[in-house]
């Protein structure tokens, strides 16, 4: 059963409380620091493609997304353990800034991985093509050696599994399962442990419990926080296993 901890606050100030190389793999989904905002898709496309969860979504914003902020990555490859990889979740626009802050504080740059959607969104229909794919930067503390056979370096979504056809989405921004799933079990082993620092809404840690792996979070949004929790408890009790589910460590380490 997966030892589970979540960390409601910034991870500015609780990545310093982590104790040096003591996480075997960091997957993570920062925010990409292009401002978002979803306006819903209303009037610049037809309603048949939009998200179950359209309105939910409508006018929100995410914390720290005005620049990309990459302070946490000095942290982040502190507490990496030697060997371990690091993923981390970005966008063609802003995805040199978090190579570089990665390559300053020792992480070397393996792959420049691609999610491919079998659909490309909305926005401005008229001037630019429509975005399809986003980017996973992967990257090393030394020497590391991924599990499995040798994958290739594009991720192609099923229909149906994520964007704005998933019905159970949670999070505007919220990576299918599978994707976290496959980064996770290519870089580390069962009873390993996995670091989120931008846990969102929990989607690395379910994908932690339901492949055995430990899993740290933090998360600086407490409604996505408490959403977190929620959803990597149920993944704890739909483990078969023949010991009761542990429940999830929280924490509150939100500073004034």
């Amino acid at each position: 059963m997966s030892d589970v901890r979540l960390i409601l606050g910034d991870c500015l100030q609780v990545l310093p409380m982590l104790e040096s190389g003591s996480v075997d793999a960091v997957v993570t989904d920062p925010p990409y620091g292009k401002q978002f905002h979803d306006g819903g898709i209303s009037g610049r496309a037809s309603d048949k493609w939009a998200s179950p969860n359209k309105a939910k979504f409508q006018g929100q914003s995410i914390i720290g997304d005005s620049k990309p902020d990459t302070r946490a990555i000095v942290e982040i490859a502190r507490v990496l353990r030697q060997g371990g990889a690091a993923y981390f979740c970005s966008q063609w626009m802003t995805e040199s800034a978090w190579m570089e802050a990665a390559k300053a504080a020792g992480l070397k740059i393996r792959n420049r991985l691609v999610w491919a959607k079998p659909f490309h969104g909305a926005g401005d229909l008229i001037t630019i093509y429509g975005p399809q794919h986003e980017t996973i930067i992967y990257t090393s503390k030394g020497r590391h050696e991924l599990r499995g056979r040798r994958d290739g370096d594009v991720w192609l979504e099923p229909i149906g599994a994520n964007g704005c056809f998933r019905k159970d989405q949670q999070h505007p921004n919220q990576k299918p399962l599978a994707l976290m799933t496959w980064l996770i079990e290519k870089s580390s082993n069962p009873g390993e442990t996995i670091l989120d620092p931008f846990t969102g809404s929990g989607t690395t840690g379910v994908a932690c419990v339901q492949t055995g792996r430990n899993f740290i979070g933090i998360e600086i949004c407490e409604e996505y926080y408490e959403i977190a929790c929620r959803r990597i408890e149920a993944a704890q009790n739909a483990c078969p296993l023949f010991e009761p589910p542990r429940e999830v460590c929280r924490q509150s380490l939100l500073f004034p």
